[in-house]
């Protein structure tokens, strides 16, 4: 584990800490920088081992020193991560102990920024940030909030327990172990569509977006790089999937569908939007007046795009996985299973838009081909979860299949 020089580098002992009484053992490294808020002798105590402060700290005859202190780590970790620490890497200096064993590991390299929020924001460390994640180095998002420095922002130091979490579950030691979703793009729609009427009339659902954007959430947290499309829906949600998650904010299903076509390529695409089935097309630009007597106006409908059957049935540049959402009442897995073949979708979520719909809980079926798991009634945070459990299972075997 790599300290660099950050005010957050303090953190670090309580990760330290917590990495230690789950039983994992942590190789300390503290630069010049991280010397300044922490001291070797205290992590030193907090981990059990010594501390490596530069090439004059490794034992004498360790031979190539950095080399063979980087090979018996099953991870590098980068706690705190400071613009320079980013940029050493992204520019492959090894002019120090740190920089030279991120270059010289052989297993994946995890990094936890904190930084000044105009720090995070400046072109450089936006670049040399996408350009070690092209590398498949994972640069984790910072935590928002106010920073040391007193500003609001993007920058602050994921906290300890997070930090630790997070860790495990690269070890594979994590309450979820096996789910590692780390490389893979996933393209997510959420929420209802809204179609107009006239200026002020729209044709919409019930749909809070919540499954959806604890989709997106979860397959964050679990290491994937997110697109949401989203409809309209509460502000509220915005916070749930935090500034790691890349939201296209639509109202119609047209505009939906040109937003997912436009994220592609994608390596799994869910479609969990209640996307709504009909459009008036020439939307009068004036509030129309109730008509005399009964009826509703004179509207003519037309079907609205099919988003996540456009995806399925991709001939090229299809994602590996297409999931579909069936909210169905009557005969609802045969219908649901109609659905998944006509869209192409290699999986079909199905639930019960009575239990599911606007409501915090939600009860599904989970048809793959012609496998059927039927789950008991839980929060849709904890549908998120499994499912996103069940597609890295998936994508483990996929890759393996290939060459």
């Amino acid at each position: 584990m790599i300290i660099t020089g950050s005010i957050a580098a303090f953190k670090a002992l309580d990760v330290i800490r917590g990495l230690r009484k789950a039983g994992v053992d942590v190789v300390p490294v503290l630069t010049k920088g991280g010397e300044m808020f922490v001291t070797p002798l205290t992590v030193s105590v907090l981990s059990g081992s010594k501390t490596y402060t530069d090439f004059s700290s490794l034992e004498e005859g360790y031979g190539m020193g950095h080399i063979e202190l980087s090979r018996g780590a099953d991870l590098v970790v980068v706690c705190p991560a400071g613009a320079e620490a980013i940029g050493r890497v992204a520019c492959g200096r090894a002019d120090d102990l740190a920089g030279a064993l991120m270059l010289a590991r052989c297993c994946p390299l995890l990094m936890f920024p904190a930084m000044n929020p105009e720090m995070w924001k400046n072109p450089a460390v936006v670049e040399h940030v996408s350009r070690l994640r092209s590398w498949d180095v994972e640069v984790r998002d910072p935590a928002s909030g106010e920073t040391a420095c007193g500003e609001e922002g993007a920058g602050r130091l994921e906290e300890p327990l997070d930090i630790v979490e997070v860790i495990l579950e690269r070890l594979g030691l994590g309450d979820e172990g096996g789910i590692d979703l780390h490389g893979y793009h996933f393209l997510i729609t959420a929420g209802p569509t809204r179609e107009r009427l006239d200026s002020v009339r729209v044709l919409t659902n019930m749909s809070t977006g919540l499954q959806g954007y604890e989709l997106a959430r979860q397959a964050r947290r679990w290491g994937a790089r997110v697109t949401l499309v989203s409809g309209p829906v509460d502000s509220g949600l915005r916070g749930l999937v935090g500034e790691g998650v890349h939201v296209v904010e639509v109202e119609s299903a047209c505009e939906m569908a040109k937003a997912c076509e436009e994220a592609l390529p994608c390596d799994v695409a869910i479609g969990c939007a209640a996307v709504g089935d009909w459009y008036v097309p020439g939307v009068t630009k004036s509030a129309l007046k109730r008509p005399k007597g009964e009826g509703f106006g004179n509207f003519s409908f037309a079907s609205t795009p099919d988003v996540i059957g456009s995806i399925g049935l991709l001939e090229e540049g299809r994602p590996d996985l297409v999931v579909g959402f069936a909210a169905e009442t009557d005969e609802g897995e045969q219908k649901a299973r109609e659905k998944m073949k006509r869209k192409g979708c290699d999986w079909m979520v199905l639930n019960d838009p009575r239990e599911g719909m606007g409501g915090a809980f939600n009860q599904v079926t989970l048809l793959k081909g012609e496998e059927e798991e039927s789950w008991e009634r839980m929060s849709k945070e904890e549908v998120a979860l499994r499912l996103m459990k069940a597609l890295s299972s998936a994508l483990v075997g996929l890759r393996r299949g290939r060459v």
